[in-house]
């Protein structure tokens, strides 16, 4: 008689009988736990590696080893609802064998994640005419925007448009201007406010990609002092973030060579007291936060469709862990990342899974569906704009500081993962960006499907619970 004979057996007898021949046998053997394994979807997370041994008879056997899959359910918090007492042990085994095999094992474990999906109100008429006709290619929102925030304008030479005279940077504080200063000759690509003063960085066009400019401005707007970051040993390099350490110093993290990752510390009077460099092969820099007295960077490889891979560095920039987030059927692209109440936030959204790993990337399935079928392209907005809506989620991750395993995600339809930000009340802000209008540009070099999008603002206590939901009046440009 084989194995899965005797569990269909056992699934005919009542489990008070069968319990009670496991505890006239001997003690209950507890599982022993282990290390856990990187997280890599929300369809397989926090699993525990368990290892038993069993004697005596077949029927004790099975007894006992219904009761340690039992034990590892409980522990784990996994929820056997539907499943027969052999699809329990089934489960049971292929979580700690690691074979991630059995058909059922997928959907217990994706349970294991709590999600709370937020409902969100199509877009009416009104606020699609609205979105519409406001200019957001010109960054426009700033007087409607909360906390500290910067608008930056290009003021091109009148004779010649291929010189650039100035940058203009604009520093707003809950809708209000603050201050207003030129930047002669550079290229401001942005700006961030720190404990010491607002950081701006960028290039001119002679030193495009060649060397990064850094500056540090006070609270008007008057300039205290600027650095070229000119590294002698790169001949490329890029500006990620600047970061507040929180001690009067900056952290400024790019990539250099397009290979390597770099961490550069300044003091408060732009001296440069830190520098490290580290091999990462041809992978792009995008993203920085602040985490503990460490830092999380988004590293990327989008030839092979990497989008949503995190490094862990701690405060000299050494790479400590890597975390990274995929799905079976769908790809993430990270927005943001904060460190709040001890846990990773990670905003991103999600988008279908397809063959392409270059190219349209996020819109292929929209643009293979709808807009390539159409002559020219041409696809009204009422038809294009619900397809678009179809092919993106916001997501907010809640994961474990340690192991960068989710440990609760909120999801949004129809709209991209914006900003995230800790307010004066020291409660998270999680900016999403709902698509509200489209129209298709096949012919367009920078972008095939262009729109807008109305930013809600979703806000979080400590413990992680949803206290109020708004609409911000802001609206952002949708390109892809």
């Amino acid at each position: 008689m084989n194995k899965n004979r005797i569990s269909e057996i056992l699934d005919g007898i009542d489990e008070k009988y069968i319990d009670e021949a496991a505890d006239y046998a001997g003690q209950d053997i507890k599982p022993a736990f282990l290390n856990g394994i990187k997280w890599r979807s929300l369809a397989a997370c926090m699993v525990l590696i368990i290892a038993v041994s069993l004697t005596g008879i077949v029927f004790v056997t099975e007894a006992k080893e219904y009761k340690a899959a039992i034990a590892f359910f409980d522990e784990n918090g996994l929820s056997a609802d539907g499943l027969s007492r052999s699809d329990i042990k089934e489960v049971y085994r292929d979580i700690s064998t690691q074979r991630f095999t059995y058909d059922k094992t997928a959907d217990v474990i994706k349970n294991v994640v709590s999600g709370i999906e937020i409902q969100q109100d199509e877009p009416t008429p009104e606020e699609l005419k609205t979105a519409w006709n406001r200019n957001v290619w010109l960054n426009n929102n700033s007087k409607l925007k909360t906390g500290v925030n910067y608008r930056i304008e290009y003021k091109r030479n009148d004779d010649n448009e291929d010189i650039l005279e100035k940058s203009i940077v604009e520093c707003y504080k809950d809708g209000r201007i603050l201050w207003k200063t030129d930047v002669p000759n550079y290229f401001v690509s942005d700006c961030t406010a720190t404990s010491i003063g607002t950081a701006a960085w960028g290039y001119d066009e002679e030193h495009f990609f060649l060397i990064y400019w850094i500056a540090l401005f006070n609270d008007k707007g008057e300039k205290l002092w600027e650095c070229w970051l000119d590294y002698y040993d790169f001949k490329h390099e890029e500006i990620a973030a600047v970061l507040d350490n929180n001690d009067g110093t900056l952290a400024v993290i790019g990539r250099g060579n397009f290979d390597y990752l770099y961490l550069s510390k300044f003091d408060a009077d732009g001296n440069e007291i830190y520098f490290k460099k580290t091999y990462i092969g041809e992978t792009g820099v995008w993203r920085a936060a602040r985490f503990g007295d460490g830092y999380l960077v988004q590293l990327t490889r989008l030839m092979i469709g990497e989008n949503a891979r995190l490094a862990r560095l701690d405060s000299d920039g050494n790479i400590i862990d890597n975390f990274a987030y995929e799905g079976d059927d769908c790809s993430y692209y990270l927005a943001d990342m904060a460190e709040y109440a001890g846990q990773i936030y990670i905003s991103a959204y999600a988008v279908p899974k397809k063959g392409a790993l270059i190219g349209h990337g996020e819109i292929e399935k929209v643009l293979d569906d709808y807009v390539f079928t159409k002559k020219n392209g041409d696809i009204p907005a009422e038809e294009l704009t619900p397809a678009v809506r179809d092919n993106y989620t916001a997501v907010l991750l809640v994961c474990d500081p340690n192991s960068g395993n989710p440990k609760a995600f909120y999801s949004v339809e129809g709209s991209l993962g914006g900003g995230l930000k800790v307010n004066e009340s020291n409660q998270l802000e999680w900016d999403v960006e709902s698509i509200v209008s489209t129209f298709s540009s096949p012919a367009t070099n920078s972008f095939s499907i262009g729109g807008t999008c109305q930013v809600y603002r979703y806000t979080f206590n400590t413990s992680g619970t949803l206290l109020k939901q708004i609409k911000t009046g802001e609206t952002t440009g949708f390109r892809r």
